[in-house]
């Protein structure tokens, strides 16, 4: 029994029209729709220290552990 493949999007960009995550979507459903399970894993959820384009504040200084 083959099991079904697992796809995993990683949408790095912080802008918040970003063309490169409309467009990961639209390859996640296209693999849905061929079978595949799909899974997009947004940065902007997680709580990184990243440049944001739309933010022009200072970036953050590295934090030490």
């Amino acid at each position: 029994m083959t099991q079904p493949l697992t796809i995993v999007g990683l949408g790095g960009s912080l802008a918040r029209s970003s063309r490169s995550l409309a467009a990961l979507r639209v390859a996640l459903e296209g693999a849905a729709e061929a079978g595949a399970s799909t899974q997009l894993l947004d940065l902007r959820e997680l709580d990184l220290p990243m440049y944001n384009p739309d933010d022009e504040r200072e970036p953050p200084l590295p934090r030490r552990p």
